[in-house]
């Protein structure tokens, strides 16, 4: 979803509409992965980046170790229809989690998150982590389990 035209990644984004990013989602995807004969996938797509990523650098924050409090509500009506889209209807088989944590975890370790994929949208695809994302889960976002 590209909010803010500062963004310096805005040109990786259809629109700041959810709707239109689903439309556009799941078309690109099906395009990728349909191909002449249903029993192949012809390429895979990876959607990105899982979720509520749109910040690079600003005010001591980076991608790495930005924290977005979100309300679920926003989640769902701003963030989440474009990915539901794109798994549901378009049959995307590849998801990358992102570097930001949502609401103090980070996206490559929230339960949260890959429930609503896996669980609510039966998203039976691979889930792979941005380059160094796993690493900024204790490194940058200081966060480690508990209990």
């Amino acid at each position: 979803i590209a909010r803010d035209p500062r963004w310096g990644r805005n040109q990786e984004v259809a629109s700041e509409d959810p709707y239109i990013n689903g439309v556009f989602g799941t078309m690109y995807t099906k395009g990728l992965q349909e191909g002449e004969d249903d029993r192949y996938v012809q390429a895979i797509s990876t959607l990105k980046h899982w979720d509520a990523y749109s910040l690079e650098d600003a005010d001591n924050y980076t991608r790495h170790n930005f924290d977005a409090k979100i309300s679920n509500y926003t989640l769902a009506d701003s963030y989440f229809p474009a990915f539901k889209a794109s798994v549901t209807e378009g049959g995307a088989l590849g998801v990358m989690c992102s570097y930001n944590a949502v609401n103090g975890v980070p996206t490559c370790a929230n339960s949260f998150l890959n429930g609503v994929l896996r669980g609510e949208w039966n998203f039976s695809g691979y889930i792979t982590s941005d380059t160094g994302a796993v690493a900024d889960i204790y490194e940058q976002h200081k966060y480690v389990a508990t209990g």
